[in-house]
């Protein structure tokens, strides 16, 4: 299943840029980049968990890739993980959510707490 350019736009007024792949009514999954990484680091893998029978998503954190740098400078975890709460909101299922950035973004906020998926994902 090939994968779509997607764009979240986020209370802090930044534009979180991505791609998804995967049937609309598919329960989502969140593939976050580490630290000093894009969601290029999950090209190879989207489309892998979209034929799983899940709508992925990958994300450029802020101030990665093609997503908006944050004037103000914040790049903290709780930063990080209200962009993650905002965009999780305007999708319309519950997420998997699989962590990369140092794994902080969802232990920052218990908002994200979910279950996140090994690399042997079955689909529910």
């Amino acid at each position: 299943m090939k994968s779509q350019p997607i764009r979240f736009r986020v209370p802090a007024g930044l534009n979180i840029v991505g791609d998804v792949a995967g049937a609309l009514d598919a329960q989502p999954v969140f593939l976050l980049h580490g630290g000093g990484q894009t969601r290029g680091s999950w090209k190879n893998t989207i489309e892998s968990v979209a034929n799983l029978g899940y709508r992925a998503y990958v994300l450029d954190a802020r101030g990665h890739g093609e997503s908006d740098h944050d004037p103000s400078g914040n790049y903290t975890p709780d930063a990080f993980a209200q962009d993650l709460l905002s965009i999780v909101a305007q999708v319309a299922q519950p997420p998997v959510l699989e962590p990369a950035i140092g794994g902080i973004t969802p232990p920052a906020n218990p908002g994200l707490q979910g279950p996140c998926v090994p690399s042997g994902m079955q689909p529910t």
